[in-house]
């Protein structure tokens, strides 16, 4: 056994010492084509996360929520929502998020809220609770808030304390009652969290006669969705009444075909390096005919040969992939805040946490590399394959004429073929014609490549 490793060794390690830098640039071929897509879906799940976790903390046990982005609900639509016969509790909110003087770069997400209503749908617990009465109710006085614990104790903030946020009227002082432990809605934006009374949020960012939405809880019995469309058509245009759920759904979906165009770009990038693979094996296949017939004559089979070819593949393709998937686990912290930046300007902002490279996703590159480096290795195997013993009787066995032209003839095919895919525009989603339009032009140019360069060499 071991005579046959060391014989193994031999053949496989000390031919790609050989060709070091040609190995180098395959092996790098396949690790950046198998980057992008892993930092790609580290990032999608980092944000979605995120924005899932801060849309049911803040939701809470609404069914129904009322909205109109930017615009904002008439506050004279609430008691009209509030009587509606099938909904049992309304209770309307507004979300901010305004700067902290003194902490630069600092966003608190400042939820005001009904205090005689909220209690229906979110819980909070109070470090500190009075030992009568209420813990809302503190939230009565003009200028009271309450932060996350988390937050407070992070800025050395305490109860009793002010805390100076920066609204469109100046900074606005307020006084610090209480401090809210990490459940419900203080586990968002990571803890950067605030509450206050919906009268002190209206009068401190001048959002008086408007809200940002209304959540609705519905009486046992009723349906969302005929509550929701029977709503719909009392309400004015330009107000939507959505499950929560249904905005994490958006991004999901937004984010989904984000990642989708991406992967099937850098799946380009991934053919490329299978090309890189295919050029190394094919040229280590030609330079070692000799070796091969050697190989043969002294008994090895022709699945022997292909698989000691294979096996050589097969350690370019682990090694790039699981560079690939280190490399994508860098790239990931980059394109989680451009996917952050993305969702906080469409949706609602969120700080997702850094994305963590998982033996799964270690797992995946390693199959992309092993995977793509095999496929490019079929040909070059089946040529190695195809080498009979007498070649190591030859003192140099000559190559076959490649079929250029008809190569070319494909190649001209696929090119013609991916205009006319791209000549359409999108239909539905995704958009499978440009995407194949795209691999054709690839493919085409690659097959048309080998008569171009024997033009140019006469």
């Amino acid at each position: 056994m071991g005579r046959l490793l060391r014989l193994l060794a031999l053949l496989l390690l000390r031919p790609l010492r050989r060709e070091a830098f040609r190995v180098a640039v395959s092996v790098l071929g396949v690790a950046l084509g198998v980057a992008v897509p892993v930092a790609i879906r580290l990032a999608n799940e980092s944000v979605l996360s995120a924005f899932a976790k801060g849309v049911d903390a803040v939701a809470g046990r609404a069914t129904l929520t009322v909205q109109a982005g930017e615009l904002g609900v008439p506050e004279e639509l609430f008691p009209l929502l509030r009587a509606d016969p099938a909904v049992a509790h309304a209770s309307p909110l507004i979300q901010i998020l305004a700067a902290v003087q003194g902490l630069p770069g600092e966003l608190l997400l400042v939820l005001g809220v009904d205090v005689l209503s909220e209690q229906a749908f979110r819980d909070y617990r109070l470090a500190h609770p009075p030992a009568t009465g209420e813990p809302l109710t503190l939230l009565t006085e003009p200028d009271a808030i309450f932060l996350a614990r988390r937050f407070a104790e992070a800025r050395g903030l305490e109860i009793g304390g002010r805390l100076t946020l920066l609204t469109p009227a100046g900074p606005r002082a307020f006084r610090v009652r209480g401090l809210l432990e990490a459940e419900g809605p203080a586990v968002a934006l990571d803890g950067r969290f605030a509450l206050l009374d919906i009268a002190a949020v209206q009068v401190a960012f001048q959002k008086l006669g408007h809200l940002d939405r209304v959540d609705l809880s519905l009486k046992p019995g009723a349906d969302p969705v005929a509550v929701a469309g029977r709503l719909r058509t009392m309400l004015p245009a330009g107000l939507t009444v959505e499950r929560p759920a249904a905005r994490t759904t958006q991004v999901e979906e937004m984010l989904a075909s984000f990642h989708l165009n991406l992967t099937v770009l850098s799946l380009i990038a991934l053919l490329t390096g299978c090309f890189l693979v295919y050029n190394t094996m094919g040229i280590a296949v030609l330079r070692r005919r000799r070796s091969l017939g050697v190989l043969r004559a002294l008994g090895l089979s022709r699945r022997g040969v292909a698989a000691l070819i294979a096996g050589e593949a097969a350690l370019l393709g682990a090694v790039g992939g699981l560079l690939g998937a280190l490399v994508g686990g860098a790239l990931s912290r980059a394109a989680v805040t451009a996917m952050a930046r993305t969702v906080s300007q469409l949706y609602a902002f969120v700080r997702p946490e850094p994305p963590a490279l998982t033996a799964g996703t270690l797992a995946l590159g390693l199959l992309a590399g092993l995977g793509a480096a095999l496929l490019a290795a079929a040909g070059p195997a089946r040529l190695a394959a195809a080498v009979s013993p007498r070649e190591a009787l030859t003192p140099a066995p000559l190559l076959r004429r490649p079929r250029t032209a008809a190569a070319a003839a494909a190649g001209a095919a696929l090119l013609a073929f991916a205009a006319l895919l791209a000549r359409p525009g999108p239909i539905g989603t995704p958009p499978v014609g440009g995407y194949l339009a795209a691999l054709a032009a690839v493919l085409g140019a690659a097959l048309l490549s080998p008569a171009l360069l024997r033009a140019l060499a006469a």
